[in-house]
């Protein structure tokens, strides 16, 4: 315990609290960091980080609980794939690469050009060139592309050139340049996409664009084709196709009650 740890190439300590852990090249904790900063250059470690900041080129915990991981990479995470405790829980990680391997990330979110969540993201969002998450509980996803890898999407909406959901959209938009999809359900109320929108199950709202298909539509397809296999409600389209509902073929506008 003390006001602060100095090391002129490195700084380490097997439990280390106090105000700052500093080293010019790499600062580690080997089990619990509980002060205000961790800083250095190349390397910051901490088997469990306590406190408002690690700053360096790689910071790493398995477990964060705090305010924000600053640097070039950034990740919570083990090796040991029996281990339970892993997670993030503080404002942000801000940085080129973002990753919570197993674990919840619980915060603001993550910020930079490729961010992971390998378990639940509650916060506000994702915001980078690639976003993914496991599951995702927030307001949105926005980058070149945006996927929730093994659950659903509950929250505003996922912008980007591509977004994907394995499994149910919740929200209000899923709005893309080329590609948007959820192989359940999308329950929202569009997904916009100047090429193609899919829903391997069921659509509850509106897909526009020009390629639109889904087993079931409620509500609307628009664009030049159209493809459900249950429609209760309208396709509007130079090529609409429903299975039961409405016409099996039908140009312009086919309606199904």
């Amino acid at each position: 315990m003390g006001l602060a740890q100095l090391g002129l190439f490195q700084s380490s300590a097997r439990d280390f609290g106090g105000a700052v852990q500093l080293g010019l090249a790499y600062t580690r904790a080997d089990e619990r960091f509980v002060g205000l900063l961790q800083l250095s250059l190349a390397r910051n470690e901490a088997v469990t980080f306590l406190g408002p900041l690690q700053i360096s080129a790689m910071n790493h915990a398995a477990t964060f609980m705090g305010g924000l991981q600053l640097g070039l990479v950034n990740n919570v995470r083990v090796e040991d794939p029996a281990a339970a405790d892993v997670r993030f829980v503080g404002l942000a990680q801000i940085g080129l690469l973002n990753e919570v391997t197993r674990g919840p990330l619980m915060g603001i979110g993550q910020f930079g050009i490729l961010s992971y969540v390998g378990g639940h993201l509650y916060g506000f969002g994702q915001l980078g060139f690639i976003n993914a998450a496991d599951s995702f509980h927030g307001v949105l996803q926005a980058g070149f592309a945006n996927v929730v890898t093994n659950g659903s999407f509950d929250g505003f909406g996922q912008f980007g050139v591509g977004n994907f959901v394995d499994q149910h959209f919740n929200g209000f938009l899923q709005t893309a340049l080329i590609f948007n999809g959820a192989t359940r359900a999308f329950r929202g109320v569009a997904q916009i996409s100047a090429l193609v929108n899919l829903v391997t199950r069921e659509l509850a709202g509106a897909s526009i664009g020009i390629v639109n298909k889904t087993e079931q539509t409620t509500g609307l397809q628009a664009g030049l084709v159209n493809l459900t296999g249950k429609l209760r409600g309208v396709q509007l389209g130079l090529v609409n196709i429903s299975d039961d509902g409405g016409l099996p073929f039908a140009p312009v506008l086919n309606v199904g009650l």
